[in-house]
């Protein structure tokens, strides 16, 4: 077997030290697009808890109109309306709660990068 040159071992050395280098980086990109299971259980559960509470206020609110409906296409109409309007409002939570997560993230990254800094 042949030894190794130093300028061999001086050329894995740099190929190690590039390739450490690639991990750092694609760590530190994944990092700032991953969220913590925490936080995104946090906002699940904040999204679950008022779509329920939409749900659950469906029938006390609509019970008085749709008694006095007696056409199944209108009744089928009113329910499809408000239906729709749960889902918008569910989904203008979705989007508030995304973004809340969005900016948390923005501040941690920019705290850490201010952190890290060289001044």
């Amino acid at each position: 077997t042949k030894s190794a040159t130093p300028a061999d071992k001086k050329a894995r050395m740099e190929v190690a030290k590039e390739q450490a280098l690639r991990y750092r980086i694609e760590n530190a990109k994944n990092l700032s697009e991953l969220l913590p299971a925490a936080e995104v259980g946090s906002a699940f559960a904040a999204l679950s808890s008022q779509l329920a509470s939409l749900l659950d206020s469906l029938a006390p609110r609509m019970a008085a109109e749709l008694a006095a409906i007696d056409e199944p296409a209108k009744l089928q109409q009113v329910l499809f309306d408000e239906c729709r309007n749960i889902r918008n409002n569910a989904s203008a939570a979705f989007v508030a709660i995304a973004g809340d997560l969005d900016s948390r993230r923005d501040t941690e990254t920019a705290t850490e990068s201010k952190r890290g800094a060289v001044g």
